[in-house]
């Protein structure tokens, strides 16, 4: 079992929690996103949320980037919301985990409620919202 598979598996929980909230959510497909579908996600979506659990962390720091570089491409609104969610297994590289470019929602350990972890997240959507005239129920 490949690490997509294993943080497929892992994250339901964060993504059926998020859709109960109206956001719609999207998994990479087994195939692999084509290069369009994943430029227009990067040019429209109102959130962005990394699921790091088996993960390198070198593809979370790429993916942060690819993300914040977006906002200078030609998008026609600011993210509302990026962030980060540390799953299990806890390791050494996510208890060092820093950045300044997204929120870091520690979900290792399984000790705090997933809707409390992304609280935060799904506030600064929703906010974002409120200050625009965009719909409830984008595409994070």
């Amino acid at each position: 079992m490949s690490a997509d598979e294993e943080d497929r598996k892992a994250s339901r929980s964060v993504r059926f929690w998020l859709h109960g909230q109206e956001i719609d959510v999207e998994w990479p497909s087994r195939e692999g996103d084509t290069a369009q579908k994943h430029a227009r996600h990067l040019l429209e979506d109102d959130g962005f949320l990394i699921y790091y659990g088996h993960a390198s962390d070198d593809w979370v720091r790429a993916s942060i980037a690819e993300i914040a570089a977006s906002e200078f491409s030609g998008r026609a609104t600011p993210i509302l919301s990026r962030a980060v969610f540390l799953a299990d297994p806890e390791t050494e590289d996510k208890l060092d985990f820093l950045t300044h470019d997204a929120r870091i929602l520690e979900g290792y350990g399984g000790g705090t409620p997933v809707e409390q972890i992304l609280t935060p997240f799904l506030s600064e959507i929703r906010a974002g919202w409120l200050g625009s005239s965009a719909p409830a129920g984008g595409k994070p």
